[in-house]
């Protein structure tokens, strides 16, 4: 195990009970005055670290009849240990779900917040903040109120795979060539805000720490010769770690200090980092949220801008020129493409050379259509991607709001 010697604790960027009513208030005008260029209506950088809900595991099998209320904690309160059988759902029966289909629709998740497994009809999240796919196609979820990790079959079979003591609000995750899995928690295994990193055993679903207090590092990408690139939203660089050596290796930007500018390692900065990919030659793309641009880094450290132009909006056109709204979840499909999920609309973009475009997403809600264009996500804070479905998380962004799903895009393919 390894163990980071961290600067003194600084702020970030969030929520608070007495800012929620303020934030619905603006959330709801946004709602009614956004449109194709919508531009900021999000209210932080982070999914609001609110205490989960305290609710046993649910193996949902039909029919199931309704369980009892749960005993509600207060949204700030603390993590419970989640082996804990103190409750159980509201309603652990099944919820409408319309079909998988064509354009966006739902894998599993509903408005009401919980932790059911079972069929998709049944199966039930809380925040879903992050969306992976296996090596062999299931979909692994970051179940962040939930303190979760969720495996999910192509057609939406839904099982807890990690839920235990200490693991506490996972959001980054990784497959290593070699098959091994890792994920990266806001919390440390003490539950100090310092954070972790996992490595998970896919047969018995424990959770073993890899690095503590490590700091937030919600970005994570294979490279292939095996090691980790990694985004650190709270640090604001870029940096490498070497499962092997367990050796951690600063790669781009200005550790502490958060800003924008271009550059070759610690000349370069950035904003908060929510996430990272790596194409297939080992370069490397950073979803630079607060400064509202994509970033690319060389292993060799150089910083450059591909797209986006700082504005706080959602434009196509020529990438440089255009804009990118908080983006945040990245996925990369087997031509390097790159989408781009925004924090801030619900909308989905994508790079492909140097042409920024709009692929699934209107206004931020919740709405499937065959027309993915018609159709509304309201925060797609992690993506992945396999041919022909691209894959969103689709939480509540850490408000109060009821958006608690897995949703999925079908990418038509090039004519």
């Amino acid at each position: 195990m390894t163990s980071l010697t961290t600067a003194p604790k600084r702020s970030v960027p969030g929520y608070n009970m007495e800012t929620m009513a303020i934030i619905s208030g603006k959330a709801t005008l946004c709602a009614l005055t956004a449109s194709l260029l919508f531009v900021g209506c999000r209210f932080g950088d982070f999914s609001e670290d609110a205490g989960p809900i305290d609710a046993a595991v649910i193996d949902a099998t039909p029919p199931v009849p309704d369980a009892p209320p749960p005993d509600a904690e207060p949204p700030d309160a603390g993590v419970p240990d989640a082996a804990g059988p103190d409750a159980t759902p509201a309603d652990a029966g099944p919820h409408p779900i319309d079909p998988l289909g064509d354009g966006l629709s739902t894998l599993i998740g509903d408005s009401t917040a919980g932790l059911v497994n079972g069929p998709r009809e049944f199966a039930l999240l809380s925040n879903p903040v992050n969306v992976l796919v296996g090596p062999t196609g299931d979909i692994f979820v970051a179940d962040f109120g939930n303190n979760a990790i969720r495996q999910v079959t192509p057609n939406g079979d839904t099982t807890t795979l990690v839920r235990q003591p200490g693991f506490n609000r996972p959001f980054g995750m990784v497959f290593l060539p070699n098959g091994d899995f890792y994920v990266q928690t806001d919390r440390s295994s003490l539950d100090a805000e310092t954070g972790a990193l996992w490595k998970v055993d896919l047969v018995t679903g424990i959770a073993t720490i890899e690095v503590d207090d490590s700091g937030r590092w919600r970005g994570l990408a294979s490279l292939s010769d095996g090691r980790i690139a990694i985004g650190d939203a709270t640090d604001f660089t870029v940096k490498i770690y070497d499962p092997v050596l367990q050796t951690i290796t600063p790669l781009a930007g200005e550790a502490g200090v958060a800003g924008f500018g271009n550059g070759i390692g610690a000349a370069a900065q950035f904003n908060t980092i929510r996430d990272i990919v790596v194409t297939s030659d080992d370069n490397i793309y950073v979803s630079d949220a607060p400064n509202n641009r994509i970033r690319h880094v060389t292993l060799a450290g150089v910083v450059t801008t591909v797209a986006g132009n700082g504005l706080a909006a959602s434009t196509d056109g020529v990438a440089i020129a255009s804009s990118v709204n908080r983006p945040s979840g990245l996925a990369l499909d087997g031509d390097d493409v790159l989408y781009i999920g925004e924090f801030n609309s619900g909308m989905i973009r994508k790079l492909s050379g140097n042409v920024l475009t709009t692929v699934a997403g209107s206004l931020p809600g919740f709405s499937d259509n065959v027309d993915p264009l018609l159709g509304q996500l309201f925060s797609a804070e992690g993506l992945d991607f396999v041919a022909p479905n691209l894959y969103s998380s689709d939480g509540n962004a850490g408000g109060d709001e009821n958006f608690h799903r897995v949703r999925r895009i079908v990418i038509d393919a090039p004519e």
